[in-house]
């Protein structure tokens, strides 16, 4: 190979290069274009949902809300696509036990209602929805009972922890699901 050919080989592999690097500079401005597209798309979803958050604490959810009778509760489930209520009786260890875990849940979880009733002030309530085990969660999805925890059991007993509770809600979809099940020897809160 001559000189001549030799500086030719020499240009075209730098223009090969130059042409290589132009190209990824204008990859790297397509995908500013994406990441500016995600970040509006983001920002977008964010702003619905602290929409969605005002909207479901203008209608209480975000904590426990007592409900002293029958009366009062119809027109305020109706305002709400997702709830739980809870059956208790004062003084019931067990009922007080998984208050406390939802009141914790509660304000984790503002796609979901979280009321509770005394059942004894309730008894139109208690009768119609055939609560016979305290405590109970009546889980009303759309306006209609979807499930009914009666009692203890299923959410881990009284050895029951908030992420056992939370993991159980989530599972009947009454709640947004946690991201794992909690572990059996996870420490008791």
């Amino acid at each position: 190979m001559d000189m001549r050919e030799m500086l030719g080989q020499v240009v075209m592999n730098t223009a090969k290069a130059m042409e290589s690097q132009i190209d990824d500079q204008l990859d790297s401005m397509k995908n500013i274009d994406d990441m500016e597209a995600l970040r509006a798309k983001r920002l977008m979803e964010l702003r619905m949902q602290e929409q969605n958050r005002a909207k479901y604490i203008s209608l209480g959810h975000g904590r426990m809300t007592d409900i002293a009778d029958e009366r009062e509760f119809f027109p305020e489930a109706k305002k709400s696509e997702r709830i739980i209520l809870h059956f208790y009786r004062p003084g019931n260890r067990y009922a007080d036990m998984l208050d406390e875990h939802l009141r914790k849940l509660a304000p984790q979880h503002f796609e979901t209602r979280f009321m509770r009733a005394n059942a004894e002030a309730c008894p139109f309530l208690t009768e119609r929805l055939r609560i016979q085990v305290l405590p109970s969660l009546v889980l009303i999805k759309q306006g209609k009972v979807d499930y009914i925890i009666a009692g203890m059991d299923e959410i881990g007993g009284e050895r029951t922890t908030t992420q056992r509770v939370e993991w159980v809600l989530g599972q009947h979809t009454i709640i947004n699901k946690p991201e794992a099940e909690p572990d059996e020897d996870e420490e008791r809160d």
